[in-house]
């Protein structure tokens, strides 16, 4: 056995052997002995790419990753003397990168401890400001994100992976910054940074890989990019497969959006790009207003995934920090107990879905005030609700905190955001439970500086001052997994993927390939009309089959969409959907229904509306259902009910058709006409593409918001937005018909190649004059439609508007998306 004394007292005369040459190997990309069978989905994997902006090399590495091992890699350096083309690097020049980069590393070693690194230094560092290690210029940068971007695609379809993450990191001296809405590399040693850092925007709507910024520490390049592509796949929800996220609540119960920025979407250009110049214009002047006043404004709800109001905060938040606003997103302690109350006898009452014998007890009101002041007392009294300068709580559930916010922080503004539907008319009946549950919960929500409701007047029950009360409708983010363009590969992968998921838990798949579908995504929720649904589809078989339609353009039916943690229902409506589709009346058509709910993939609930023929939405009671102006993005037509919001979304006989609440028949003919006429479905895939609002996309909402909480803040909203008398109402309809009838409706801007938003569309035709004349007549009755259901009331960007007014017709983009900047 050795004894301390057989080993050497002084280890400096026993240097540690010099570290092995990065290894080398054959990469495979030009083919793979992989053959899984035709319909299984692509292997996920994950990749590392270590970045080396700086010196007279400029080089990356990118590491693949399956999750247990490493799969592969390449290590690539700019060419000397070439226009910045990037290829494999020889041996002795992936040496000299890892020395270099020891070196940088062994530097920042000496300067955070105050001596030399621990690894031993195997040349010496520059010694001169000529030798210097000198940041790349943009250009450079671009051509290297080329050469990153085109090995990935190629690997992956060569290999068939679906790449899921990618771990972005770089070198020892650079940090990734974001600022204003750019991302860029800046330099520790230098006063200057190497441009705007595209490639994270660029993997995310080019290659559908989700883009994380990790730190890296190592030796070599390669061992960097691995250690980027294990903490890559670490941020992913480690419960489900894919490129999902991890959504975490770290200190009190803050949510951790985009893991706390680390995983970058978007650039500000990406979202310039969804919205005309004028609105972007005003969004700006927005941001640089509240940036000044230095406003810290704190959103409260109670989940962070799951339903529109997550989706919507995880949109404006990404947006808000993106742009340097001062914003956090906190929530309620979730508790399966309390959650059931405030679905199935706070929820499920006021929009009129409850069981008659669903009651609100004494013993329930008690457990929803102890749990409102469990989360304040433990969580948020000496934090957010005394650091906030306004606070938006969002629906009932966190609304009990309202009077704690207002006796702790008195100078708080509080602005309540109802996204249900609220029968205003049974709220204001005292004979009804919906009076009973709507009077507790206003003794909370009365002390609300401000009241935002859909642009539905019967939503608002009379109890709710005027002057304290604005409309706001929902909105959808145009760069997240549920809308951004889907390639073909990628809308084969979700599509497999959702045949897995369906095939496991009820034995169906969809026949994406040979037959067409129609979809409804929602909620299994009792207001979604899923029993109507099925009875239509039915009907509808019973006709196709009657009128000799065959099999392969008879379309199947899907049904499908995520949950919520504080949502009891989902599990048991679609166990009553099971129970129907097992009656003997469905049994002939039982194979082609296809109803699953689904992991929290925003792409996947993409591909499946991208892919619909028909979407359709026969909710019975609605708010506003943001999942109609998605469809419409896509090109897809609409058939819904005219419940809640929906009718503000679609133009009857252009878009898609509204049909009365119950009216089956009249969905069924409706998706006859679209299965049967294809000249009438190609004329509405083109207009519900043409005519889509950016008003319903988070650049505007994020405008409605930014004016809301500046005006508030100031106290101006009171004082000098009054509630507007009966011929200012007047004058806003003619003004609203006026700009309907000269084109100036807002919509978003469309490209010349018909790429919509990064959505797309196919051009269409120049009109005629006949079509123009009922193209006008068409808009005209849509905003007659849409103000009187908001039935006169204050719309927050009608007064945003008389600050900020828009000037003339949108413009339509001059070229394609570009990922170069301008």
């Amino acid at each position: 056995m050795a004894t301390a004394d057989s080993f050497p007292r002084d280890l400096a005369d026993h240097p540690a052997p010099p570290p092995p040459v990065p290894r080398r190997r054959a990469l495979s990309i030009s083919g793979t002995s992989r053959t899984p069978g035709k319909a299984a989905p692509p292997q996920g994997v994950y990749v590392g790419i270590e970045i080396e902006a700086r010196g007279p090399r400029p080089a990356f590495c990118v590491y693949v990753h399956d999750g247990f091992y490493e799969v592969d890699f390449t290590t690539q350096f700019m060419e000397s003397g070439s226009d910045g083309a990037f290829s494999e690097a020889p041996e002795n020049e992936v040496a000299k990168i890892d020395e270099d980069d020891q070196n940088d590393l062994d530097k920042q070693n000496t300067k955070e401890s105050g001596q030399a690194g621990t690894q031993q230094r195997r040349s010496p560092p520059p010694s001169s400001d000529s030798e210097a290690p000198q940041s790349i210029d943009g250009d450079h940068l671009r051509n290297m994100e080329d050469a990153i971007i085109i090995w990935l695609r190629e690997y992956a379809k060569s290999h068939r992976y679906k790449i899921h993450a990618a771990g972005i990191g770089v070198a020892a001296g650079q940090d990734v910054c974001v600022g204003y809405g750019d991302m860029y590399l800046r330099n520790h040693d230098e006063d200057s940074d190497s441009g705007s850092l595209r490639l994270p925007a660029r993997l995310w709507f080019e290659l559908d890989i989700l883009p994380i910024v990790v730190e890296t520490k190592g030796f070599t390049l390669d061992e960097r990019a691995c250690s980027a592509a294990r903490k890559a796949e670490l941020a992913l929800n480690p419960h489900i497969a894919g490129n999902i996220p991890r959504i975490c609540c770290g200190y009190r119960h803050e949510v951790e959006v985009d893991a706390n920025g680390r995983i970058h979407l978007a650039d500000s250009i990406d979202y310039e790009r969804t919205v005309t110049p004028e609105t972007w214009d005003i969004f700006t002047k927005l941001v640089e207003l509240t940036r000044d006043r230095y406003i810290q404004i704190s959103f409260f709800n109670s989940t962070p995934q799951g339903g529109g109001v997550a989706l919507m905060r995880h949109a404006l938040l990404r947006l808000f920090r993106l742009m340097g606003v001062n914003v956090k997103w906190f929530v309620m302690k979730p508790k399966p107990e309390i959650f059931d109350i405030t679905k199935r006898k706070f929820h499920n009452v006021l929009q009129g879905v409850a069981p008659k014998d669903v009651h609100l007890t004494d013993e329930d009101k008690k457990m929803f005030e102890s749990w409102a002041r469990d989360n304040v007392q433990r969580y948020w009294a000496d934090g957010p609700i005394v650091q906030s300068d306004v606070i938006v709580i969002d629906d009932p559930q966190p609304c009990g905190i309202i009077p704690y916010i207002k006796r702790l922080n008195p100078s708080c503004k509080i602005i309540y955001r109802s996204h249900i539907e609220v029968t205003a008319d049974l709220a204001d009946n005292p004979s009804t439970e919906q009076h009973h549950v709507w009077s507790y919960l206003w003794k909370f929500i009365r002390h609300a500086d401000v009241f935002i409701s859909h642009p539905v007047a019967n939503f608002v029950p009379s109890c709710v001052p005027k002057d304290r009360l604005v409309m706001m409708p929902a909105s959808t983010d145009p760069i997240d997994g549920l809308n951004k363009e889907l390639d073909s590969e990628a809308m084969y992968y979700y599509q497999a993927i959702f045949n897995r998921i369906s095939l496991d838990t009820t034995g169906k798949m969809v026949d994406f390939a040979n037959r067409p579908y129609v979809a409804q995504i929602c909620r299994f929720d009792p207001s979604k009309g899923i029993p109507h649904l099925l009875k239509a589809y039915k009907l509808l078989r019973q006709r196709l089959r009657d009128n000799n339609v065959p099999i392969e353009d008879t379309p199947q039916l899907v049904v499908a969409g995520h949950g919520s943690i504080d949502d009891p229902d989902g599990n048991v409506v679609f166990e009553q959907v099971l129970e129907i589709l097992g009656q003997e009346e469905y049994a002939w058509i039982a194979d082609d229904i296809i109803a699953a709910r689904l992991p929290p993939s925003d792409q996947l609930l993409n591909a499946l509306l991208r892919g619909a023929h028909v979407a359709l939405q026969l909710s019975t009671r609605e708010g506003f259902e943001i999942k109609v102006t998605e469809a419409l993005a896509k090109g897809v037509p609409v058939i819904a009910y005219k419940a809640g919001g929906i009718p503000h979304q679609i133009q009857h006989g252009r878009t898609g058709f509204l049909v009365e609440v119950g009216d089956i028949e009249q969905v069924v003919q409706h998706l006859y006409n679209l299965i049967t006429d294809a000249k009438l479905h190609t004329r509405m895939s083109r207009a519900a593409a043409d005519f889509v609002s950016e008003e319903y996309f988070t650049v505007f909402q994020a405008i409605n918001w930014l004016w809301l909480l500046n005006a508030v803040h100031s106290g101006r909203f009171s004082n000098e937005n009054p509630a507007p008398d009966t011929a200012t109402i007047e004058k806003e309809k003619d003004r609203a018909l006026h700009e309907a009838a000269t084109g100036r409706n807002g919509k978003m801007m469309k490209s010349s190649d018909g790429d919509v938003d990064g959505l797309r569309c196919t051009s269409s035709p120049p009109p005629t004059d006949e079509q123009e004349e009922e193209d006008r007549r068409i808009e005209e009755a849509f905003e007659q439609q849409r103000q009187t259901l908001a039935g006169g009331g204050r719309w927050v960007k009608e007064l945003w508007q008389r600050e900020y007014p828009r000037a003339g017709k949108p413009r339509k983009k001059k070229s394609k998306r570009q990922d170069t900047e301008q």
